[in-house]
């Protein structure tokens, strides 16, 4: 969906506390979860889209909207028209849904249907760090480092979480929140998210 068809659906329905960056409304204050709607487009069925309720660690660092932990609004097949009178409620109750359920800053440790990959792993320990569970997050990352790297994005991961292992281990937390810290700057940049 076109960023001006986005704006133009979602604006009498969002208040102040949204913005939006392309496809991407989200919930302002951004702290170390993203949380906000997104429209994807239904290559069968355009322009009809998808639309998802956000939820996406920020732990991580990324150049693209991770929609791992997220998931769509009504259920997993469900398209909405951009003119019909239903599309704008339904972006109204998903958007209510989100502000009930609060940009909270609480960071997210389980994705929807519990299936875990490597980078949630990664994402994961993060959040246990960041919750003050060092033990936690030393051992989710042993996990991720246990992991076989075959692809250049993988031996980033794992080298990634190796660096970070080390710190915790060493006692050196403190040290390792600043990294999380930096690397969530890196990646709301690179979305072109406001953090205000």
């Amino acid at each position: 969906m076109r960023a001006a068809d986005w704006k133009r659906l979602t604006k009498p329905v969002l208040d102040d506390g949204w913005r939006l960056s392309k496809a991407l409304a989200y919930r302002i204050p951004v702290g170390w979860i993203l949380h906000g709607l997104l429209a994807e487009d239904s290559p069968a069925n355009y322009p009809d889209f998808y639309l998802w309720l956000v939820r996406m660690p920020l732990v991580v660092p990324t150049d693209i909207v991770d929609l791992s932990w997220s998931e769509r609004f009504g259920d997993s097949s469900r398209v909405y028209e951009p003119d019909a009178t239903a599309t704008r409620e339904a972006l109204a109750q998903a958007a209510r849904l989100l502000s009930e359920q609060g940009a909270a800053d609480e960071f997210v440790v389980d994705p929807p249907g519990g299936v875990d990959n490597v980078r949630m792993q990664e994402a994961r320990a993060y959040g246990l760090l960041l919750m003050g569970n060092a033990g936690g997050a030393i051992e989710v990352l042993g996990r991720v480092l246990r992991y076989e790297p075959r692809y250049p994005w993988e031996q980033e991961l794992v080298q990634r979480a190796e660096e970070m292992w080390s710190l915790v281990e060493q006692g050196r937390a403190d040290e390792a929140v600043r990294r999380l810290e930096a690397w969530r700057l890196e990646s709301l940049t690179a979305l072109g998210i406001d953090v205000a």
